[in-house]
């Protein structure tokens, strides 16, 4: 009777894992991210935590993964678009990296929390953005 009793408590286990896991994004479909902190680190090594605007960095991102492209807003109005040359997906996550001018970026964004991890590198220093994502 214990056995039975553990496998039938096993089995909702991995069901309510199963159904934790299901991805909140549709990635098919465009999202929107917004930026909620930012930690710049020079090549010296100084790393300063601060919002993206103290930064000059864009607030909120469009992204539309089918039509491989970025869109940037920052917060004075000025809006870039940018390519996105690469897209992998794998167990909710989907992985997207491109090129803007010099600067190179990776962007996560896990597709079961919403949560959202870019690093942009440009000549000199590093940003790695914190954020959330949303479907439009």
């Amino acid at each position: 009777m214990q056995r039975k009793q553990f496998i039938a408590l096993g089995g909702l286990i991995l069901t309510a894992h199963a159904a934790l896991a299901d991805p909140i994004l549709d990635t098919s479909m465009p999202l929107i991210c917004a930026a909620t902190e930012v930690v710049n680190c020079s090549a010296a090594g100084d790393c300063t935590r601060s919002t993206a605007d103290a930064f000059n960095l864009p607030v909120l991102f469009k992204i539309d993964i089918p039509n491989k492209v970025a869109e940037s807003a920052r917060v004075g109005g000025e809006k870039r678009v940018s390519v996105i040359a690469s897209s992998t997906e794998v167990a909710a996550v989907t992985v997207l990296q491109g090129v803007d001018d010099a600067d190179a970026w990776t962007t996560r964004i896990d597709g079961s929390s919403g949560q959202m991890m870019a690093a942009v590198t440009s000549e000199g220093h590093g940003f790695l953005v914190f954020g959330t994502c949303i479907n439009l």
